[in-house]
C-alpha cells in the first residue's frame, strides 16, 4: 500500500471491515465452533442423541456405574442438567440408573446393551465426521491443532 492510499487511514491498510473482524481469534474459533457444531449435531441426530446426550453417554460407557454428581464435576455441568439429560437418555432406554455401592445417597448411572450399541455407533459417526471436517487440513496441522486444544483446555479447564 502506498503512503498516499494509508494517508485517510491514519496509516492503517485500508480493508473490508469483515476482514477486521474475521482475523480475530476470538470470531474464528466462533465461527468454527458454529461450523462444527451444526455438523455434530446432524451427525447425532441420526442416531437419536442430542450432543449434552451424546456427551454423558460416552463418559457413562467409559465410566459405568459413575455417580451424577460425578458427571456433573467431569463435564463442567450443574447437577439439573445433568439430571435431565440423565433423564432424556434413561427414557430412550440407553442408561439405567441404580444406587451406588458404595454410597447409599448417590446415584449410579450405567449404559445399558442398546446404550453401548447407539454410542458405538454413534462415536464412529462422529470419528467419520470429525476426519471430514478436518480433512482441509493436512495430518500433520491437525495434530498440532488437536494438540493445542488440548494445552488450551487443560491450561484454563479450573476456570469453567
Amino acid at each position: 500500500m502506498s503512503a498516499e492510499q494509508r494517508a485517510g487511514t491514519g496509516g492503517r491498510a485500508e480493508r473490508e471491515p469483515m476482514e477486521a473482524v474475521a482475523e480475530r481469534f476470538g470470531f474464528q474459533v466462533k465461527r468454527v465452533q458454529l461450523l462444527f457444531a451444526g455438523r455434530y449435531a446432524e451427525t447425532l441426530e441420526r442416531h437419536g442423541l442430542s450432543p449434552g446426550e451424546f456427551t454423558v453417554l460416552t463418559l457413562v460407557g467409559e465410566e459405568p456405574g459413575a455417580s451424577q454428581r460425578h458427571l456433573g464435576r467431569q463435564l463442567y455441568i450443574d447437577r439439573t442438567s445433568v439430571v435431565s439429560l440423565v433423564d432424556a437418555l434413561e427414557s430412550k432406554e440407553l442408561v439405567v440408573r441404580s444406587r451406588s455401592a458404595t454410597d447409599r445417597r448417590a446415584i449410579a448411572v450405567a449404559p445399558t446393551a442398546a446404550g453401548r450399541r447407539v454410542l458405538d455407533r454413534a462415536t464412529a459417526e462422529v470419528r467419520d465426521m470429525e476426519e471430514d471436517f478436518l480433512g482441509v487440513l493436512p495430518a500433520a496441522r491437525r495434530a498440532v491443532l488437536r494438540g493445542a486444544l488440548t494445552e488450551l483446555v487443560r491450561a484454563y479447564s479450573d476456570e469453567v
